[in-house]
């Protein structure tokens, strides 16, 4: 008797993984060797860009992303041979802003007179939650139905990078103990940001103000489990 075939050797692997629903991008984005291919390029995200100001993510189409950006359906998906390659790349751009951004408001935070680390989370939340609530297109990215194993991937290494930060941050401010693991704990606190924000924006189409309490409220209540309910802050701030 043969043995039984797995569920997973019975799936046969999709015909396409063009559309952005597959979990793997099997094609990536074509960087552009020359200036007025770059141009065309950025013009192209430039153009999505735009159009996630209003639009719903699943929405988009090469056709709609060339009219906008003034170009030929063709040479959009020349560049992007998938929706979810040129949706990774819009989500690499945003979050090289956006680290940018998250490491001066951290900077802004380490020089206000915040007296607790559970007050420092709270400011730090907040000041993300109206980034994202501002910024409709980056919320449809990295909030939005349309994640795949790629673009998570690539939100998983940006927490861990804005994790090193906060540490970085918070030791700056507070007396801070070592604390084993510490690193992944707060990478984990900030995916369960995600996770929330994720459900809130899905349902309302912003981080309403009741989630954000309780995802405040969940993540200090794991943290608390890590780190001590008072750190003295640094008398040299």
């Amino acid at each position: 008797m043969s043995s039984p075939i797995s569920q997973t050797d019975a799936i046969r692997p999709k015909v396409t993984k063009r559309k952005a629903r597959g979990d793997v991008v099997e094609h990536k984005a074509r960087e552009p060797l020359q200036q007025r291919s770059r141009r065309r390029f950025d013009a192209i995200l430039d153009a999505a860009c735009e159009l996630l100001n209003t639009a719903n993510v699943e929405d988009l189409s090469f056709n709609d992303i060339a009219s906008k950006a003034g170009v030929s359906p063709p040479s959009v998906n020349y560049m992007f041979p998938s929706m979810s390659a040129l949706l990774d790349e819009l989500l690499k751009r945003f979050n090289h802003r956006y680290t940018d951004e998250f490491f001066e408001m951290e900077h802004r935070l380490s020089v206000t007179e915040v007296t607790s680390w559970q007050g420092w989370i709270r400011s730090l939340a907040e000041a993300n939650r109206e980034h994202f609530n501002a910024n409709r297109a980056f919320a449809e990215i990295a909030l939005g139905p349309m994640m795949n194993r790629s673009s998570r991937h690539a939100i998983i290494a940006v927490n861990a990078t804005f994790a090193s930060s906060m540490i970085g941050s918070m030791s700056s401010i507070f007396m801070l103990p070592e604390v084993p693991d510490l690193h992944r704990k707060i990478t984990l606190s900030l995916e369960v940001f995600d996770a929330l924000w994720g459900r809130a924006y899905m349902e309302h189409g912003e981080i309403d103000e009741t989630t954000f309490e309780e995802s405040v409220q969940i993540v200090t209540a794991y943290l608390r489990l890590v780190l001590p309910e008072t750190l003295s802050r640094r008398s040299s701030l």
